[in-house]
């Protein structure tokens, strides 16, 4: 599977953690736009830190702007994509309840 995203974990060294917090930069509709759609187990939090994204949730979709903020089980196949013209970067938090291991 494809990555049109990068990852930059912002917790390390923790044993046993239940969140998985992350910096996301999502590169671009043409990278994003054939990039298959994740599961995890848990759920996740996501916040816009800069750029205007597009959030795919299942067959839903929904435009996100800098200070947006979503919510959702792992289990919806989801996946981001910029629309701004340079990346966009949001927050995100795996939460994994009962599970200590890292999601991202």
């Amino acid at each position: 599977s494809k990555r049109g995203y990068g990852v930059e974990t912002l917790i390390e060294g923790i044993e046993n953690r239940f969140m998985d917090p992350a910096i996301v930069t999502l590169r671009g509709k043409k990278e994003e736009e054939n990039v298959d759609l994740a599961t995890h187990a848990g759920q996740e939090f996501m916040y816009v830190l800069e750029g205007k994204i597009e959030i795919v949730l299942g067959s839903k979709r929904f435009v996100l702007k800098q200070g947006d903020a979503a919510y959702w089980n792992g289990s919806i196949p989801h996946k981001g994509i910029s629309l701004s013209k340079k990346p966009a970067r949001t927050l995100n938090v795996h939460l994994v309840p009962g599970k200590r291991t890292s999601t991202f």
